[in-house]
């Protein structure tokens, strides 16, 4: 059985780098090769995170997670680009430079993709 601290969907997962106030959060994916921009919802009476923005660049989060050089210190501390790889993986392909994240399609509740 996985851990729900191992499940990117659930309040417990442990690898939640900040909070932007109650309904939008960033995190490490579980597969360490980017971060992501999460939305808060409920769900029949519970709530879940679903992925909203993937990205690979510290810039291209600053934009698209909306926060400034200053605000968040543990964001301030990461690399400029998600270790490990080079380049921005957008729907498949390597870009040079942003735009460094993608969006996620909206799933319907109770949906498989919808967690």
């Amino acid at each position: 059985m996985v851990e729900r601290t191992q499940v990117e969907s659930y309040d417990e997962y442990e690898k939640v780098l900040v909070h932007l106030g109650e309904k939008t959060r960033i995190i490490e994916c579980g597969d360490g090769i980017q971060w992501i921009i999460q939305q808060a919802r409920t769900c029949y009476g519970k709530r879940t995170w679903r992925s909203d923005k993937f990205c690979r660049t510290k810039a291209g989060l600053f934009y698209w997670a909306g926060v400034r050089s200053g605000e968040y210190p543990r964001l301030d501390a990461l690399p400029d680009s998600f270790p490990g790889r080079s380049g921005t993986i957008c729907d498949g392909e390597v870009l040079p430079q942003p735009p460094a994240c993608k969006s996620a399609p909206a799933a319907p509740c109770g949906s498989p993709a919808g967690f």
